[in-house]
């Protein structure tokens, strides 16, 4: 193993050894699970989020608009309603 991997590996145990003293183990396990659950829960909305924006841009495409020319068309009302 290279130096600088051995030391990043030392470094991260340390580390780890600092967060969590003073925590039951058990507890750690159970956070660590909750955690786990909490990041697939965002993985999966997000992938939702995405495709639905997908869909929207598919359907923008179609028309002969996409997401520049809307944003173009939004600011360009703004600047003519100051003016």
């Amino acid at each position: 193993m290279a130096p600088v991997v051995r030391d990043i590996n030392r470094f991260r145990t340390q580390l780890r050894g600092i967060m969590t003293k003073g925590i039951d183990p058990a507890v750690l396990k159970a956070m660590l699970i909750g955690l786990r659950q909490m990041k697939e829960n965002l993985s999966s909305s997000r992938r939702g989020i995405e495709s639905r924006e997908t869909g929207r841009a598919d359907e923008r495409q179609k028309r002969g608009k996409t997401r520049r020319y809307d944003v173009h068309q939004t600011h360009a009302r703004r600047r003519s309603a100051k003016a």
